[in-house]
């Protein structure tokens, strides 16, 4: 199954991505029927929990307390191993937005370039009709690359609603996360700003696998057979002034991801005929060390599958384009809006920004 579709809660959401994967071939842990952890190939274990926290959500202006629901998605060296990573925010990514009722999910699959599912849901947030959220697992796309494999589970950690009465233009948070927001982002580290923000959940977990790891034998690059955040990911979709910039931030620190390189898909508006659409690709580079005493080294191990970046200028959300003759779906980031609504205080905006899903039915 390549495409899919529904609505309802996130136990529905989850019971059909649990589907869609064994529809593709992916097994269950403990038996035809018996649900989660699945696995597949390289992707040896995935796993899913929930957990609940407080908000206040200031959207539109208000104060209102409300408890919000957060899926965590994990991958491991092994269906309990993923189970295990599923039960810690430290060990898997973290999906928000699910105390909401999900009026529309797309699933996207394409085994024929690696295992992995792609996912977006769309929900109201009782002021925006259409917000967005993201999540992927599977192995990233090697691109003919030799070595054994990256699992991964990633996630776009952007609530919904806006938490906070304290955003501007010098200090978006999360649901302000166009280019501009200080947030880890699905498939990222940081953008290159030194703000910080107060949600530090994680956007990609990964496990390398342990046959011709891509990695040289050294401590200072990451382990196979261990779960790994974003931590020491370049930020390969920041905007930046130049095209690669190092911050000057210190003590150097990856997590606050002080070096980064800009893409110009993000900035490039989409033109209105055929052909005038520019979808960029998510590059995975992983750097030996978060270290300021190290030499600093990136590895391109790959690239997000069949997942490209996007300016939304004169598109909809849901609009389908051709691109090299394949079909390509478009979603906003979180929210689309327009670029000045970035930053705002209260506003859900991820300006006109947004995530192309190859789409193979």
């Amino acid at each position: 199954m390549a495409y899919s579709t529904g609505s309802g809660d996130y136990n529905a959401l989850m019971a059909a991505v649990l589907a869609h994967a064994v529809a593709d071939g992916w097994v269950e842990a403990g038996g035809i029927g018996t649900g989660w952890p699945i696995s597949k190939g390289n992707v040896r274990g995935v796993d899913w929990s929930t957990f609940t926290i407080a908000n206040t959500d200031f959207t539109g202006g208000g104060a209102f307390p409300k408890t919000t629901r957060w899926i965590r998605i994990a991958v491991g060296t092994s269906p309990a191993n993923a189970t295990a990573n599923a039960g810690s925010t430290a060990t898997s990514a973290s999906f928000p937005n699910m105390e909401y009722t999900i009026d529309t999910w797309h699933i996207f699959s394409d085994p024929s370039i690696g295992d992995h599912i792609n996912v977006v849901v769309q929900f109201s947030n009782g002021f925006d009709a259409a917000v967005f959220g993201h999540f992927s697992f599977g192995e990233l796309n090697k691109h003919g690359m030799t070595y054994g494999g990256l699992a991964y589970a990633s996630a776009h950690p952007v609530r919904g609603f806006a938490a906070d009465n304290n955003g501007d233009e010098n200090f978006a948070r999360d649901w302000q996360a166009g280019v501009y927001g200080s947030i880890f982002r699905h498939f990222n580290g940081r953008i290159g700003y030194s703000y910080t923000s107060n949600l530090t959940y994680n956007p990609f977990q990964y496990v390398i696998s342990p046959t011709n790891s891509p990695f040289p034998a050294l401590p200072i690059w990451p382990a196979a057979d261990t779960s790994h955040d974003q931590s020491r990911l370049l930020d390969t979709y920041g905007i930046s002034q130049d095209s690669f910039e190092i911050h000057t931030v210190s003590p150097f620190n990856l997590g606050d991801a002080n070096a980064k390189m800009g893409h110009s898909a993000l900035i490039a508006s989409s033109q209105p005929y055929s052909g005038g659409v520019s979808f960029m690709p998510i590059p995975i580079l992983i750097a030996n060390t978060t270290s300021a005493s190290q030499t600093l080294r990136y590895i391109n191990v790959g690239s997000a599958p069949n997942i490209r970046l996007c300016s939304l200028q004169n598109l909809l959300a849901g609009d389908e384009i051709t691109y090299a003759g394949d079909t390509w779906q478009v979603f906003p980031m979180v929210c689309r809006k327009e670029t000045s609504t970035l930053g705002k205080r209260g506003i859900v905006s991820s300006g006109p920004y947004g995530f192309a899903y190859k789409k193979v039915v």
